[in-house]
């Protein structure tokens, strides 16, 4: 029932709905009391009614939930030197938003594998960031897809920090390997002419070719073996 001897007491006033995003620190939800009668606190509750306090005699209170959802917190008046309250409680309500899940896909046709994130010197790969509206590179671009050249052999790391319609972010990094160039040689083998292994043979004679520093080999007339041996009929230049 009521308490008569009580005077009327005026619920507070919201300082309004806050919205944080997933792992950020929580924002302080704020409650005004009103100026009459004089001496009017505000205690926070989880409930509309009843409950247990919260927080006692503070006009602002910071949520200790972590787990994407909205809740709502109840600040009520309480007169500190009779302890009437306000026939109501103010609800306010406090949403986490989920953090975006962002990513990178790699697009290149260098190396063994496609897509792969393995490329060779001198070649580009596309980085494209996924899962958000708008997306910024380390570098300070914000276009996506992005084209990336390594200038050295190594592994270099991307970044992009995506942010969705409501501001949330999420950062993820993407690393591209890039293997330096083989060092291609060929080696002769030949024992016409005057001097032995000096690429002059006499007509009618063979020379032994062998392609080093690679793993695959392809010669001018496609032929895939890393040794060949040729009888050029005049001065014949071979490519491997």
């Amino acid at each position: 029932s009521p308490n008569c001897t009580c005077p009327v007491i005026a619920a507070p006033t919201s300082g309004g709905d806050e919205m944080v995003c997933e792992g950020l620190a929580n924002p302080v939800l704020t409650a005004t009391p009103p100026v009459t009668p004089v001496g009017v606190t505000v205690d926070w509750y989880a409930a509309a009614s009843g409950g247990t306090a919260l927080l006692l005699n503070s006009n602002t209170y910071t949520s200790t939930e972590t787990t994407p959802g909205t809740y709502t917190y109840y600040a009520e008046s309480r007169e500190t030197s009779s302890g009437c309250v306000s026939a109501t409680r103010t609800a306010i309500t406090f949403t986490i938003k989920d953090k975006p899940t962002g990513g990178i896909t790699v697009a290149e046709t260098s190396g063994t594998t496609p897509n792969d994130g393995t490329i060779c010197l001198g070649s580009s790969a596309t980085l494209t960031g996924t899962g958000g509206d708008t997306y910024a590179w380390e570098d300070m671009s914000t276009t996506n897809p992005r084209t990336v050249t390594p200038v050295s052999a190594g592994t270099t790391t991307y970044t992009v920090t995506i942010t969705d319609a409501m501001g949330c972010k999420d950062t993820v990094e993407q690393s591209i390997i890039t293997n330096p160039l083989p060092t291609a040689g060929i080696t002769s083998s030949e024992t016409s002419g005057t001097t032995n292994n000096d690429n002059t043979i006499c007509t009618g004679a063979s020379v032994n070719l062998t392609a080093t520093g690679g793993g695959t080999y392809v010669w001018e007339d496609n032929s895939t073996n890393a040794d060949r041996t040729v009888s050029p009929v005049s001065t014949t230049t071979y490519t491997v």
